[in-house]
């Protein structure tokens, strides 16, 4: 991830160098920047974890308009963009800022600028396949609503790509509610992964106008009822809880299956010569006198 985030900043040009903490020194040319690794924590299930950087733009002493405008290429080259190194795809976030202070030692201005980094875990493995009717048909739906968007279900890929949605299934329940009768219910969450906040707008538009609440959705050849649990969260992180929570519920007529009638033994069927009787297909035994 390092090396992702270092060939990004560097990829800039507007640095003299790019440094490890306790790298530079008095001497070091200005403009240069310094990465610092900081805590990793543990997120949701299916991204894997959070690793969180700071970063420090160091420019000549006295000089704040050339601070902001090292602050704002850092942010544009790091905020919600794709990188990738020798060894994984990631994807970095801006979280905020520090205060400006002055670097005695280095004789320069700096600005803590604090950086979320997004671990994918390695997909395409059986524990994260999803072979889902309702969400592969939400894909089909959705898809056809938000041209130009890349669409996944399930979980993303490592080169995945933005804007794009991720549709994926986080409860599936049956519930028996009568003699042959069953209701599914099923809660869905949808993510909107772009670059712009107008994107994400559009997105939460276009899935909250196709999914009305207490309305109907067709899904393949069944109608699927969208329960009143639709809920949106255009702040939200694309990587938490997502935008959009779905809940879908279908009643389903099931088959219930008796134990058939294939033989019919007389009484005392000990004694050996009591006869067999095979029935014929759909045909009952007559009741005994």
């Amino acid at each position: 991830m390092r090396a992702g985030i270092r060939t990004a900043l560097v990829n800039t040009k507007i640095f003299k160098g790019v440094y490890d903490m306790q790298v530079p020194t008095a001497k070091t040319e200005k403009p240069f920047c310094v990465i610092k690794q900081s805590s990793d924590t543990k997120a949701d299930d299916w991204i894997g974890y959070r690793r969180n950087y700071e970063i420090y733009p160091y420019v000549a002493r006295g000089s704040f308009t050339d601070l902001d405008a090292k602050v704002n290429s850092v942010i544009s080259a790091l905020d919600r963009v794709l990188l990738t190194d020798s060894t994984e795809t990631f994807t970095t976030f801006y979280t905020g800022c520090g205060q400006d202070y002055v670097d005695e030692e280095f004789e320069a201005l700096t600005r803590p600028l604090y950086f979320t980094v997004i671990a994918l875990r390695v997909y395409g493995t059986s524990e994260y396949a999803t072979e889902d009717g309702w969400v592969d048909g939400l894909e089909t739906l959705l898809g056809k609503k938000l041209t130009g968007w890349n669409k996944y279900t399930g979980a993303l890929p490592e080169g995945y790509s933005m804007p794009a949605i991720l549709i994926r299934l986080i409860s599936d329940t049956i519930e028996k509610i009568g003699t042959g009768m069953e209701l599914e219910r099923k809660r869905i969450r949808i993510h909107f992964l772009t670059k712009t906040i107008s994107d994400r707008e559009t997105g939460l538009k276009t899935v909250m106008s196709t999914l009305p609440r207490g309305g109907k959705v067709l899904l393949g050849t069944s109608d699927y009822v969208i329960i009143d649990d639709v809920t949106s969260d255009l702040e939200a992180s694309p990587f938490d809880m997502g935008h959009v929570t779905v809940g879908l519920e279908k009643i389903t007529l099931s088959k219930e299956e008796g134990t058939k009638i294939e033989k019919v033994y007389t009484r005392n069927t000990s004694q050996p010569s009591n006869p067999v009787y095979e029935l014929p297909e759909e045909e009952l035994p007559e009741e005994e006198q």
